[in-house]
């Protein structure tokens, strides 16, 4: 029920009503203290009561009976009369101010001038100002963008005035700005040269790295009864008939006077009608600056209830119209992933979920240093490096996007390019089936070869599934050498000696290996074949089904048949004879979910040998540090936690940093190398790879995928971003085997493309391509896992109806403990609305998001961020 206490209370129902709740006969609407009228065309006049009546009864409930409209204070009622309207009445007018929301729609044209960028906040103390100047950092940063416009619109509270003030005397302002507006209607005949000349004489240099970098700069005031008395404001200024966009329109062509790129305004804090006339006008791009704090998402919550309620459509479906971005500053790291899932959920819905908009939302870690700011070269030097310094660079991109600088391809070109890279990834997908003779280095085998440069390596390589274990022991095996592999010399050679494998080997990886044999032999003398691995897999299979020993006793197994292998009886023998020879060995091992399958069911004899070597063995080879002898073991987390319980999160940090994790930037690394193997020319940077950010790697990777999945004014999202988290499942993790996957498909599907050719591999492709590597990722899963086997097959037949996301968790058809494995693994998530899959494998399995859905998807792969 509506509730008036008061004539403006009505008349604000009316207002808030137009279009939606009006009859089609009113034309206007005047309130008084004491009555209303309504004015209607003549043709609907006698009717107008009846007509009139579920209208008024919509807008005011109960509260409308007998022709009168009950105020909730006195008893009072306000009569309803019908008039009817003058030939020439005009319809309400749209003004850009809070108080007159929905009173009128209009066509607003994009600006002809630069672009406007608003900052604002619902509260103050959120970072706002600060916001604005990491900003103009990220834009001279970028290399392209040289100089601002920045207007310091509080008017209230005028931080950048007062900063800007210590250094430099103005004797314009923003107040002065307004002022000759609002007097003077053809603007364009000498208030827009005389504005110009006058901010052009005092330039401002603003401290970026230490190097002073020019820009203009409006004070909101420059005396102080401007601030005390106003002259002007800027709700007055846009009030006059044909005035409504007059200061967004002023300020977009006084940046094109003064040659800057842009036009940079600092607005007041709150619902305020002083920054009504930009947070309203859709051709405007609105930055919001938010903590996490209550009060503050709230209140930008409402402000984007009201932009969302004023987006009126322009006659080509509002082309030029900008979706905000979200600032949310100084977010503590401990709560940022929490933060990060509650933010998208809040503020998910003001975004258009086709266009991946919630990339939008952006998250700037807490820093002290940033909390107490004072002079220009003391901001400069606080905020260089920062998280929120980076995060603006990635945000300017946006606001100054582009059209590509590269060249045109002919399609020989692509289609060359194309056709080596899809031979590329067929060759590195499955590591059992590789023949490829380079490969990249990630971070986790550099801290490995740092960590021994000197001694022969000691270590547990962790990873999940399709992380790269497997292709890493290839490699390995291939270098022959640690001092070859890891590129440090030595004075002694370091062979590596293979004594367990995956069993999914195939021909091309076992030459491999009966290779690096016969290298061992000739160096050592031994006589070693890959049958005699066979056998010692099998020993330890045997053993393992006859569950007897201890894990003292599986500690002793393992070094016993390692040492074997080489003809030796005892870790003393094997190193007095690698002294004689003046060599060192390493020993590796990968195929453990071949070997201990059962562990899954909690096996008591696999967790004893996975713990007698992985701890017991490995450590006491570590205490040694003057041993000829080495062990790695590339093992796969899960198998080693269900092992290593109790102290699993201990072990883990003794290898943390050789675990093979794929971050975001390391996962752009793999795709920035797989397309320097086909074209090094194309990509090619004056910064080594190892020593690129993410950033650094997005840009050079332009000419591979576009900056967005679309032309470069779209709304589309970044490209590099968008398939990183289409990749992931909902823990955040990315594996190698799908990076390498999904470029295989996307350069398959983008043969033959005649579009974008800017670049290789096209938009449609690279979405068809997710779907692709999902059907694949399904089969390789249920291959290697048998929970997942049968859990997907239950999924795949499940009724299509049913296959949408969010579905209920009773659709799956499924136990609770089936559920829950899903959920560990990071393939399903679940709320109070219902169920969903990551699209790495929700397509592979048949299910098709809602609009709503693939948001609410995004919003949990985007939280788990690595």
């Amino acid at each position: 029920m509506t509730v008036c206490y008061s004539w403006q209370d009505v008349e604000a129902v009316f207002q808030q009503g137009y279009k939606e709740k009006w009859s089609d006969i009113w034309k206007s609407v005047t309130v008084y203290q004491d009555e209303v009228f309504i004015r209607v065309d003549a043709d609907h006049l006698d009717e107008a009561e009846s007509l009139s009546l579920p209208h008024l009864k919509e807008l005011f409930g109960g509260g409308f009976r007998d022709q009168r409209i009950l105020l909730h204070y006195g008893g009072k009622h306000l009569p309803v009369y019908f008039e009817e309207a003058e030939s020439d009445s005009a319809a309400p007018r749209y003004i850009p101010v809070f108080k007159q929301l929905k009173k009128a729609a209009i066509k607003r044209e994009p600006l002809s001038g630069k672009p406007v960028i608003a900052f604002h906040s619902y509260k103050g103390g959120v970072g706002r100002t600060l916001s604005l100047l990491a900003f103009v950092r990220a834009v001279k940063k970028k290399g392209s963008y040289k100089k601002l416009l920045i207007i310091d619109g509080d008017t209230e509270a005028p931080g950048l005035s007062w900063l800007m003030q210590k250094e430099y005397s103005f004797d314009f302002s923003f107040y002065d700005t307004l002022s000759l507006l609002h007097e003077h209607t053809d603007w364009r005949s000498g208030v827009l040269s005389f504005v110009k000349e006058k901010i052009s004489q005092v330039p401002v240099k603003i401290p970026i790295d230490d190097v002073l970098t020019e820009h203009y700069f409006l004070p909101a005031y420059r005396e102080d009864y401007q601030l005390l008395s106003p002259p002007v404001t800027p709700e007055q200024v846009v009030r006059g008939r044909g005035k409504e966009w007059v200061l967004t329109d002023f300020l977009s062509a006084l940046g094109e006077e003064l040659g800057v790129d842009a036009v940079i305004v600092d607005l007041r804090a709150g619902i305020s009608e002083y920054s009504a006339p930009f947070l309203l006008d859709p051709a405007v791009r609105d930055i919001f600056i938010t903590s996490t704090s209550l009060q503050s998402v709230e209140g930008t919550k409402k402000i984007l209830n009201f932009k969302d309620n004023k987006r009126v459509l322009h006659k080509e479906k509002n082309q030029f119209h900008f979706s905000p971005i979200i600032g949310v500053s100084m977010v503590p790291e401990d709560i940022l992933e929490r933060e990060k899932w509650r933010l998208y959920q809040e503020f998910g819905q003001y975004f258009d979920e086709s266009k991946d908009e919630l990339f939008n939302i952006r998250f700037m870690k807490f820093a002290q240093e940033l909390i107490h700011l004072d002079y220009l070269d003391s901001i400069d030097r606080k905020l260089s490096g920062t998280s929120m310094e980076k995060e603006w660079i990635s945000i300017v991109e946006d606001y100054f996007s582009r059209e590509s600088d590269q060249a045109a391809l002919t399609m020989e070109e692509r289609e060359s390019f194309l056709s080596r890279l899809y031979s590329l990834g067929d060759q590195m997908e499955f590591a059992e089936k590789s023949d490829v003779q380079s490969f990249m280095k990630t971070s986790a085998l550099k801290q490995l070869m740092a960590k021994y440069q000197f001694d022969v390596p000691k270590a547990v390589v962790l990873g999940t599934k399709g992380s790269g274990k497997t292709f890493n022991y290839i490699q390995l095996i291939q270098a022959r050498t640690w001092e070859k592999f890891s590129t440090h010399d030595h004075d002694q050679e370091t062979i590596i000696v293979p004594v367990m494998y995956s069993s999914s080997l195939e021909d091309k990886a076992l030459e491999k290996i009966r290779s690096q044999l016969s290298f061992i032999n000739d160096r050592l003398q031994t006589n070693l074949t890959i049958q005699d691995l066979i056998e010692f897999t099998n020993e330890i299979k045997e053993e393992s089904a006859r569950g007897t020993f201890s894990e003292v006793a599986w500690q002793q197994f393992w070094e016993q048949q390692m040492i074997r292998l080489l003809g030796a009886s005892s870790l003393q023998e094997l190193n007095q004879f690698l002294q004689k020879k003046q060599k060192r060995i390493l020993f590796i091992m990968d195929g453990f979910e071949n070997v201990f399958q059962d562990i899954v069911e909690d096996h008591a004899a696999s967790i004893k040998a996975i713990r007698g070597i992985c701890e017991g063995l490995m450590n006491e080879w570590r205490s040694d540090p003057e041993t000829n002898v080495g062990l790695v073991v590339f093992a796969r987390t899960d198998f080693v936690q269900k092992a290593i319980k109790q102290n699993f999160a201990q072990f883990r940090s003794l290898y943390k940093s050789f675990e093979l994790r794929w971050t975001h930037t390391e996962a752009l690394k793999l795709v920035l190398w797989m397309a320097r193997q086909c074209d090094e020319r194309n990509y090619s940077s004056p910064v080594e790879l190892d020593d690129m950010g993410k950033m650094m790697i997005e840009e050079v990777l332009y000419p591979l995928w576009g900056r967005k999945l679309g032309k470069e004014q779209s709304r589309e999202a970044k490209t590099a971003e968008w398939v990183l988290y289409v990749l992931a499942d909902f823990h955040g993790r990315l594996q190698a085997r799908d990076i390498i996957r999904f470029l295989k498909y996307a350069a398959f599907h983008s043969q033959g493309q005649t579009a974008f050719l800017d670049r290789m591999l096209v938009p449609k492709a690279i979405r068809k391509a997710v779907a692709s590597c999902s059907e694949g990722k399904i089969e390789e899963l249920k291959m290697e896992d048998a929970v997942l086997s049968t859990i997907f097959d239950k999924m795949k037949d499940m009724n299509p109806d049913d296959k949408t996301i969010p579905f209920e968790v009773e659709d799956l058809q499924l136990s609770s403990g089936e559920v829950e494995f899903l959920v560990s693994n990071g393939f399903l998530v679940y709320d109070e609305e219902g169920c969903y899959l990551p699209e790495i494998v929700s397509k592979g399995l048949g299910f098709k998001p809602s609009r709503k859905g693939r948001t609410k998807v995004l919003q949990f792969t985007r939280s788990k961020e690595l």
